[in-house]
């Protein structure tokens, strides 16, 4: 059953902390695919992105207890390091957050918001909305319809 949720979403224009309320009682299941797809690109990256940390970790014990073959074993992390940037990179490169600002101008079409030229700005978007409120108001009304209780 599709449940209705009015989101109230922060931002701050000129200084000045402000508000929105956004009813949402559509989500496309094309959207739910789409979210999945971008979501996964940045799991994939902050994925990526532990892995450098935990080489570099290793780079540097390699490098203090300098053990034989040490200097092989610095050139293969570092082999793996050049390989996580490369992924980062591709995620940077994939256009995710254009296709993030897509999936949000969708919801909002969806949602009769379309002719709301403030909501429907990527400069607004950009420059208005702190990172931690778009995350949260992309996955409250993704997952809006989805019962997040346990059934007793």
């Amino acid at each position: 059953m599709r449940k209705e949720i009015k989101y109230k979403l922060n931002y701050r224009e000129a200084g000045e902390d402000k508000f929105i309320d956004i009813v949402i009682d559509f989500i496309s299941n094309r959207t739910l695919k789409d979210y999945a797809v971008i979501s996964s690109m940045a799991e994939n990256a902050r994925f990526t992105n532990n892995k450098i940390s935990d080489l570099t970790s290793k780079i540097a014990a390699v490098k203090v207890n300098k053990k034989d073959g040490w200097e092989l074993e610095v050139e293969k992390l570092e082999s793996e390091v050049d390989d996580c940037i490369e992924i980062i990179l591709e995620y940077n490169n994939n256009n995710y957050f254009a296709k993030r600002f897509d999936l949000i101008k969708r919801i909002l079409t969806d949602n009769k918001y379309g002719d709301n030229e403030q909501l429907m700005s990527i400069d607004f978007w950009d420059d208005c909305i702190d990172p931690f409120d778009l995350v949260d108001f992309m996955a409250t009304v993704i997952y809006k319809d989805i019962d997040t209780k346990k059934k007793q």
